[in-house]
C-alpha cells in the first residue's frame, strides 16, 4: 500500500487493517495509506472512532466512514460523527441496502444518494418498529 500511496494522486485508503487506533497510528505513521476507512463496528464505537479521526487530523490524514452490513443505529450515529468531524472527506453508509427487515425504524435516510441526518434536539431518532418486534419476539 505504501508503493501505491507514493505513486499515484488517487486516495489510498486503509480499510481491513483498521480496527483500532493503534491500527490507524501504524498506517499514518509509515504511509501505509493516504485516508483512512473508520466503521464503527470494527473499531468498537463512537468514542474510538473519533480518537482514530483526531489522530489522523493531527497528521494531516482525510479519513472515510464506512460500514458494514449495519442497521441504522450505527449508521446513523456515524453520519452525526461525519458531519462533525473536518477531516471526514468521504461517506458510504450503505449498510441498509442489504437489511431487508430491520426492527428499527428512524434515524438516517437515503435521498437521491444524499445522507439525510434527522433533526432531533437529542438522541438519534431511532425507534423501535412494534410491529416487527412482536415478530421477532413471536419466533
Amino acid at each position: 500500500m505504501k508503493k501505491i500511496s507514493l505513486k499515484t494522486t488517487i486516495p489510498i485508503i486503509a480499510d481491513e487493517s483498521i480496527f483500532s487506533l493503534e491500527n490507524a497510528k501504524r498506517v499514518i505513521t509509515y504511509g501505509y495509506g493516504t485516508a483512512i476507512n473508520i466503521k464503527l463496528i470494527k473499531c468498537g464505537g463512537p468514542l474510538e472512532a473519533i480518537e482514530i479521526a483526531t489522530f489522523a487530523q493531527r497528521h494531516g490524514v482525510d479519513c472515510l466512514f464506512g460500514c458494514t452490513t449495519e442497521a441504522n443505529v450505527a449508521l446513523t450515529m456515524a453520519a452525526y460523527l461525519s458531519a462533525g468531524l473536518s477531516n471526514v472527506k468521504y461517506i458510504d453508509l450503505d449498510g441498509l441496502d442489504y437489511i431487508a427487515d430491520s426492527p428499527f425504524t428512524g434515524g438516517i435516510t437515503d435521498d437521491h444518494g444524499q445522507i439525510v441526518i434527522p433533526k432531533q434536539k437529542s438522541g438519534l431518532g431511532i425507534g423501535l418498529s412494534e410491529l416487527k418486534m412482536n415478530n421477532y419476539i413471536s419466533d
